[in-house]
């Protein structure tokens, strides 16, 4: 009979049947508190107004405190100087920034909250980024150009087949000049095989004439050899 002591309850709840891991939060070694944070005008935000909140990237290298003005064209690219260098400020209107929120200090300043508006969190209205430009100076193309060299043309040859969207117009080659030389082409290589083929005839003729020279002459040897084996008989019935 089984223990009672050690016997699971008839019913098994899902918290129960998980491996429940306690973990204890534990402060960074390298923490340090934020105590510079400064008011941020909320009441303005959150409620009905027509102030904007604009999110500007700008390059790690630019000193923000040289910006005397933000020239700002919502139309295109405006640019601004500083310290003899020209950046380019562009407004993004095509790409979701929806990830993007606003953090604002809490009321004691030590921490960072999310700015929500009718329980949403509040985005920015519109973004720019600051870009360092740079100026392309204008190439001499005819200076830097190379002139293309012709593949030096061998004589009889025909070109029969052209590039993809060329004809024989294209080349200087006229129709009837290609194919005047297609058919002279033919004729010689035509003309070729028929003294190959003739002399190849010719060959077997004489061949055939030479076996018809030899079949006289091996007969003759044959009739010669009966006869005399006609007469060594007679001679042994005598």
């Amino acid at each position: 009979m089984a223990r009672t002591d050690i016997m699971s309850n008839e019913f098994i709840s899902d918290s129960e049947s998980d491996n429940e891991m306690e973990q204890t939060f534990k402060v960074p070694s390298d923490f340090k508190k934020c105590d510079h944070l400064k008011k941020f005008p909320l009441d303005k935000l959150t409620k009905k107004s027509e102030e904007e909140v604009w999110l500007i990237n700008i390059p790690g290298h630019l000193d923000i405190s040289k910006l005397e003005t933000l020239p700002i064209d919502f139309k295109r690219t405006s640019s601004v100087t500083v310290d003899k260098q020209t950046y380019e400020i562009e407004q993004e209107k095509n790409k979701d920034n929806s990830n993007l929120v606003i953090m604002v200090p809490e009321s004691k300043r030590d921490s960072l909250k999310i700015l929500t508006k009718q329980d949403k969190p509040l985005q920015f209205d519109k973004i720019f980024t600051i870009s360092e430009s740079t100026d392309i100076p204008d190439i001499n193309y005819e200076r830097v150009r190379t002139e293309r060299e012709n593949v030096p043309v061998v004589e009889g040859l025909i070109t029969r087949h052209f590039a993809t969207g060329y004809n024989a117009a294209d080349f200087g080659i006229s129709e009837t000049s290609n194919m005047k030389k297609r058919e002279t082409t033919n004729n010689v290589v035509a003309g070729n095989n028929e003294t190959e083929n003739y002399e190849h005839s010719k060959k077997r003729h004489h061949h055939h004439k030479e076996e018809g020279d030899e079949a006289p002459s091996k007969k003759k040897k044959k009739e010669k050899k009966d006869k005399k084996h006609k007469k060594d008989k007679k001679k042994e019935h005598k």
